[in-house]
């Protein structure tokens, strides 16, 4: 995606910007620098506690989308089963009354 912005009034060109096309929402993935220095060993335990926390969310909120397009790929995939037989009892029905016509056929040849 390009961004293109106004430069000021005294440069007539214009500045682009390139950003990746990835959702919004999406969480960035880059590892960013620890602290320098963590002034106690309690703040260093409440900055992993908060990390962990976060990453624990967002495993939730993962877990719980894919439970919910798996749910709906089941109720897609049973109406089609339910379809798919209901065309299995109507063919059968079509193949049992043609081979009725044809043993009628062939007796009536006899």
């Amino acid at each position: 995606m390009i961004d293109i912005t106004d430069a000021t009034e005294e440069d007539d060109s214009l500045s682009y910007t390139t950003t990746p096309a990835a959702s919004p929402a999406a969480p960035s993935r880059k590892r960013r620098a620890p602290p320098a220095h963590d002034a106690t060993p309690a703040e260093k335990y409440r900055r992993i506690r908060d990390n962990n926390n976060a990453a624990s969310r967002r495993s939730r909120a993962q877990r719980k989308e894919r439970e919910i397009v798996t749910e709906e790929r089941v109720g897609v995939l049973e109406e089609e089963n339910a379809r798919l037989k209901r065309e299995v009892e109507v063919l059968e029905g079509l193949l049992e009354r043609v081979k009725g016509l044809g043993s009628l056929l062939t007796a009536k040849r006899k």
